[in-house]
């Protein structure tokens, strides 16, 4: 499976992937990129909860830096939506308030 394949397999499923009602995330916007001259993937999404201002993050990535966090023996397009996912739903403290936090790896 290539680079490629694997990143529009992952952009897809990230499109059609739903939060869990009580997590209070959105995935604002995912895409195929080309990063430093390789294929790579933009996650956008916003956290918030009830009385507080909306926190906004990106992750951008090549797809081999992604693999390469993985582990042998499991499918790496399961693997890297799961840790894509987990990404957006585990709570991430915002450093300066209104600022999108850019990610460059798995946060």
């Amino acid at each position: 499976m290539s680079e490629l394949t694997i990143d529009l397999d992952l952009v897809e499923r990230l499109q059609n992937w739903t939060p869990r009602p009580n997590d209070n995330v959105a995935v604002d916007a995912v895409e195929a990129v080309a990063l430093e001259g390789e294929v790579g993937i933009e996650l956008r999404w916003t956290q918030g909860s009830v009385g507080s201002a909306q926190r906004r993050f990106t992750l951008i990535m090549t797809v081999h830096e992604l693999l390469n966090l993985g582990y042998g023996g499991v499918d790496p397009v399961d693997w890297a939506a799961g840790s894509l996912t987990l990404a957006v739903e585990e709570p991430h403290a915002e450093t300066h308030p209104g600022v999108r936090e850019v990610f460059r790896s798995l946060p």
